[in-house]
Formats: structure tokens, C-alpha cells, sequence
């Protein structure tokens, strides 16, 4: 981490029990999302003491806000305030985000790590069309998605513009 460098980060948090819990952090430099740090935690695990860990990293790159997926249940919001880190659900969801991600990837906008994992679950994601034609990009069944769901969160939030207001961010 670079003292003059601002940093965000998402989580992708489960309940220790199927599912990998992923954290990413990256910032901008100028029109690239550099993604500078990415974690995955395999089960089984104890969630809490998961998201301490992650914490710890936060503060490391200076983060004090995290943003998560729609899983979220009301445990993440205040483990992470119990270790001094503010938690927000996104608003985008998972598909969405991968949505999103898409011509970041295929414009070379994003500078991604050389992990296995995520590079595996990035070349997995389907893209599917269910019923009412809504498009959802979503990793094949019996597979998983953690750590991209993360980059792919934090590659939206470092992409997008935020007004300042106040202390408020909008």
C-alpha cells in the first residue's frame, strides 16, 4: 500500500459453511482500475474471525468503508463495525457487477493479479437469458464465483464517479 494511493474494496462474505469468503481491494490510475490485492478464504471457516482478518487488510491500504454483495446478512454489517470498518451492500447486484466488468475486461481498463482462482472463475461466468428475457451472468452450476464477484465489485466502485457532498458521498 502507497500512503498517497486511495483505496476501495469489496467483500464477497459467506457463512463459513459452502462458500469461499473473497476480498479485493484496488484503485484507480487514471483511466486503469489496478487491482492491488485479492484474498479468498476457503471453508470451513468461523465468519467473524474471516472478516477480522479481512479487516486487518483494509486498514493496511487505509480503507475504512467496504462495500459487499446483496448476501450480506445483518452478522457482516456488525462484525465489520465490531473491528472498526463500516460495511455497505451494494447496489448493484452480482450480475450486474459482471455486467459491468465486461468491457473493462475487453478494453484492457483493468489490471488484474496473476491468481489462478480468480482467472478460472473469470473464464467460467456464463451468461444466461431467463425467462421474461433478463440477461444474468452467473457461474456455472456446482462452481464458484467468489473472488470474481469481489473484482468485479471493486472494479465498479473504483470506476465509478462519486460526488463529494459534505461527508456524504453520492
Amino acid at each position: 500500500p502507497r500512503h498517497d494511493t486511495r483505496y476501495l474494496a469489496f467483500v464477497d462474505v459467506s457463512g463459513g459453511r459452502g462458500d469461499d469468503a473473497a476480498l479485493a481491494i484496488a484503485h484507480r490510475d487514471e483511466r486503469k482500475v489496478v487491482l492491488d490485492y485479492v484474498k479468498a478464504w476457503k471453508p470451513p471457516f468461523d465468519p467473524h474471525q474471516v472478516i477480522a482478518s479481512m479487516a486487518e487488510e483494509l486498514r493496511r491500504y487505509g480503507v475504512r468503508r467496504v462495500t459487499g454483495d446483496n448476501y450480506s446478512a445483518e452478522f457482516v454489517a456488525s462484525s465489520f463495525d465490531s473491528c472498526g470498518i463500516r460495511y455497505q451492500k451494494s447496489e448493484l447486484p452480482k450480475s450486474g457487477l459482471y455486467m459491468e466488468l465486461l468491457p473493462r475486461l475487453c478494453s484492457s481498463e483493468i489490471e488484474l493479479l496473476d491468481n489462478e482462482a480468480l482467472l478460472n472463475q473469470l473464464a467460467a461466468l456464463e451468461r444466461r437469458t431467463r425467462s421474461g428475457g433478463k440477461d444474468i451472468i452467473d457461474h456455472p452450476p456446482g462452481s464458484h464465483d467468489d473472488l470474481a464477484n469481489a473484482v468485479a465489485g471493486v472494479s465498479w466502485l473504483t470506476s465509478t464517479k462519486r460526488v463529494m457532498a459534505g461527508a456524504a458521498g453520492f
